[in-house]
């Protein structure tokens, strides 16, 4: 690899400035047998990198994706249940009860929403910051 510098260390200029330009030719043609390789194996590990990320933020995206689904299943059952709410008679008891559990039906839907608003808000970002880069 450095066969270059020796061979033109024993070559007789009649010019300095020639021999000078020709060992400093030499040493930046060694100089790129060093460096290229280098530069490709910075580039591969950061493809490499690349890639573990976006699998990290593929599988964050699939557990956001089953919370969604899991949260909108709830947001369902807790509308059916609100509706079920009609049949109480007008019994006092009873009443107290359906609107014990209609207010535990309003709590669960509100936290729906928050959690479905900022599930729906951290992926926009994602995506965002995604699209930007």
């Amino acid at each position: 690899m450095f066969i270059l510098v020796k061979d033109i260390s024993n070559v007789n200029f009649d010019n300095e400035f020639l021999r000078l330009a020709a060992l400093s030719l030499s040493l930046l043609a060694n100089l790129s047998f060093v460096a290229v390789p280098l530069i490709f194996k910075q580039s591969e590990n950061r493809v490499s990198n690349l890639r573990k990320k976006i699998d990290h933020y593929e599988k964050i995206e699939e557990k956001l994706q089953c919370c969604t689904e899991e949260l909108r299943s709830i947001q369902i059952i807790c509308e059916s249940s609100e509706n079920a709410s009609e049949v109480f008679s007008p019994d006092a008891d009873k009443a107290k009860i359906a609107a014990y559990y209609q207010g535990m039906i309003y709590q669960i839907k509100e936290k729906i929403k928050l959690t479905l608003g900022a599930i729906g808000y951290k992926s926009r970002g994602k995506n965002n910051s995604n699209n930007s880069n």
